[in-house]
């Protein structure tokens, strides 16, 4: 006996007999043109769901995928301006002095920035 569970002996029999054979057939070429033709039918009924689902859910008003991508591009491209803009205004604003809540307040009063009277 080698130590070996028999449910792994019994696995690793399987395995060996079985292994060769299904490493022949996936590395054939009939397999290979087998795969791209499957996988060309998926796409293609693919986009013929989605084109009729589409139209389905237009037909009641209401949005699909590419409404929600199309949406999404917009929102990204608004937070790529915002950051932009944002980043303008850190590089003008540098090196100027920060307004404080006191200095605002004096500002809005008549006599403009003046400084308080000391007491």
């Amino acid at each position: 006996m080698n130590g070996k569970p028999i449910w792994r002996q019994a696995v690793e029999s399987v395995d060996e007999r079985v292994s060769r054979q299904v490493e022949d057939v996936v590395n054939s070429e009939n397999f290979a043109i087998a795969v791209g033709l499957l996988l060309r039918a998926r796409r293609e009924v693919g986009a013929g769901v989605s084109q009729v689902t589409t139209g389905l859910l237009h037909a009641v008003n209401l949005p699909a995928k590419r409404d929600f991508d199309r949406v999404l591009r917009q929102l990204a491209s608004l937070e790529r301006e915002v950051l932009n803009l944002s980043d303008e205004g850190t590089k003008a604003t540098a090196g100027r002095p920060r307004a404080t809540r006191a200095t605002k307040a004096r500002a809005g009063r008549p006599g403009g920035s003046r400084e308080p009277r000391s007491t």
